[in-house]
């Protein structure tokens, strides 16, 4: 990272709008469209953090390890 490098500014949204896009349209499964609406967005900008998310599912998973009886 460089001096003045943000989060916000390398992905384009600000957090309470992510945080908001994943609330809505991720965990309550509302419709990009609709999310959009809501917040008042593109409905680009709930896309764009749809696929963030999806390309980052392996982050959230637990590594492989051994079956234990």
């Amino acid at each position: 990272m460089w001096v003045g490098q943000t989060d916000e500014a390398e992905l384009g949204v600000e957090y309470d709008t992510l945080d908001a896009i994943l609330a809505l349209h991720i965990e309550a499964g509302i419709p990009a469209s609709a999310t959009a609406r809501e917040l008042g967005i593109d409905r680009d900008v709930v896309e764009d953090v749809r696929g963030l998310y999806e390309r980052s599912a392996h982050k959230r998973a637990f590594p492989p390890g051994p079956d234990w009886p």
